[in-house]
């Protein structure tokens, strides 16, 4: 379980980190990171018809992010990797609350992660033999590269005892897990934080289904070492 001091860094500015929130664990020192809902890059997310910017007492920030109703969820975080701890494997995962109401959420969505920029340099580094199978790489248009397992990369946003009577009872697929603090998270995926270089990009994307869509509260996407838990009974 993680142990941790959260610090707002609201003044440094030579980071390019400023709104958003780090934390240092006290049993290995190194850093974890959430990005805010208002970092995040979210499809018609200042449009009111879609999005809710509202405050709420559980939150370490000022405002969430509510859907009201979308048919195309699209979540992106981007950031440079040089402010995380080096020699480090870091998991990536979306922070979120579901509304009693919300209606949709049980449909699977895809995960992705992009070393961004100069994706030949970083492509070796990125994986080690302890991740497990050798990642598929695919080349965007950006010059990214597409960072996937062999694995399925499905993920689910709400847990399956709340999923919806007409979906499948095979889940293929990550599940979310309740948090020590009361938010829920999916895992985005994983990456190895070699010497700093490059940006990392998480994404959470549900556009093939295109089923209408609400009661999702986002909090941001947090990137911590993958040994730290933040909810019980899990590693």
């Amino acid at each position: 379980m993680i142990s941790s001091i959260y610090i707002y860094m609201a003044n440094i500015k030579d980071l390019s980190i400023v709104g958003q929130t780090f934390s240092l664990s006290q049993s290995s020192g190194k850093i974890c990171y959430m990005l805010c809902a208002r970092e995040l890059s979210i499809a018609w997310k200042n449009d009111s018809m879609y999005w809710r910017w509202t405050p709420i007492p559980e939150s370490r920030f000022s405002e969430v992010a509510e859907l009201l109703n979308v048919c195309w969820l699209d979540i992106r975080g981007k950031m440079k990797t040089r402010v995380l701890s080096l020699k480090t494997t870091y998991a990536a995962y979306l922070v979120y609350k579901i509304r009693e109401n919300s209606h949709g959420l049980g449909v699977a969505a895809k995960a992705f992660i992009r070393l961004a920029r100069d994706g030949r340099k970083l492509r070796n580094r990125w994986w080690m033999p302890q991740l497990g199978p050798r990642p598929v790489h695919q080349t965007g248009l950006d010059n990214s590269i597409v960072v996937e397992r062999a694995a399925n990369n499905s993920v689910y946003l709400k847990p399956p005892s709340t999923f919806e009577d007409d979906l499948p009872q095979q889940i293929e697929g990550r599940v979310p897990h309740e948090r020590n603090d009361g938010w829920l998270e999916v895992f985005l995926g994983e990456f190895f934080n070699d010497e700093g270089e490059g940006e990392i990009e998480m994404q959470l994307s549900e556009t093939e289904i295109l089923n209408w869509k609400r009661g999702l509260i986002v909090e941001g996407i947090e990137l911590r070492p993958k040994e730290e838990d933040m909810f019980d009974g899990q590693s």
